[in-house]
């Protein structure tokens, strides 16, 4: 797993660049320019469905460290009830 948090830690960073951009912004130009509209679709489909791995990865690590500092407050409170500690699991 750690190799997975490795790429997809890379690619969030590579793909969220100015660079990044104007690459996209390349291709697309480029298969206007030369008429291949078919390789364009075909990379930017393929793009778009591992993005979606690596956009899901990071909101699950955000929204659970958001659930641990929750967590932590209610521990912190001295009127909390424990009960509601880890209620957002099955």
């Amino acid at each position: 797993m750690r190799v997975f948090d490795w790429i997809a830690n890379v690619a969030a960073k590579a793909t969220g660049s100015p660079l990044a951009w104007l690459v996209a912004l390349a291709i697309v130009f480029g298969g206007w320019a030369a008429d291949r509209w078919s390789e364009v679709d075909a990379i930017c489909t393929g793009a778009t469905f591992v993005m979606v791995f690596f956009l899901q990865r990071g909101a699950n690590c955000h929204a659970e460290a958001m659930q641990r500092k929750l967590d932590e407050i209610v521990r912190g409170e001295p009127g909390a009830s424990d009960e509601v500690i880890g209620m957002e699991q099955p």
